[in-house]
């Protein structure tokens, strides 16, 4: 073992890992590069060291939550208490007055989130449907449907602009 790995061994810079992972939400690269040392030699540590193993998957737990929170809060919408500041000038421009205050803000619903949360919670519910779950038979009929009701709006060769159904 290495005097740089022993280092990152002890008992504060494991809680400094663990933070560093979970708190900051460090990539492994950039925690690498944080510690002194490139990422294929942190790899190879997380192998050696049941510690530093241990510090950075407490990390990653911690971070999962944090995410999954987040993910619920736009999901579901929140409110949230925010420090605006707000910078007036007077008409001739030559006075400044800076105001700040803390308000209440609301932040409404994200459909993306919300689709990204049903959809991993319980997956048989929630998927999205490819056209590869569809039969067969029933997605060509799909098909021939969509092209039957096609209309253009004009006909290329032509120029006609009433062209409508030119291909039946």
């Amino acid at each position: 073992m290495s005097a740089l790995m022993a280092k990152w061994e002890s008992r504060e810079k494991l809680k400094e890992l663990e933070k560093l992972r979970g708190e900051d939400g460090l990539a492994f690269d950039e925690i690498a590069k944080y510690m002194g040392i490139g990422a294929r030699t942190l790899h190879a540590w997380r192998g050696k060291s049941d510690k530093i193993f241990k510090a950075l998957d407490n990390g990653t737990k911690a971070l999962e939550i944090l995410l999954e929170d987040a993910i619920f809060k736009s999901a579901t919408g929140h409110r949230e208490v925010v420090k605006i500041t707000r910078t007036y000038t007077t008409q001739g421009g030559d006075k400044q007055t800076t105001e700040e205050t803390i308000e209440e803000k609301y932040f409404p619903p994200d459909k993306t989130a919300l689709i990204f949360y049903l959809s991993n919670i319980n997956n048989e519910r929630w998927r999205r449907v490819d056209r590869k779950d569809i039969d067969g038979d029933i997605a060509d009929k799909i098909e021939i449907i969509l092209k039957r009701d096609y209309t253009p709006v004009c006909d290329k060769k032509e120029g006609n602009i009433d062209a409508k159904n030119s291909a039946e």
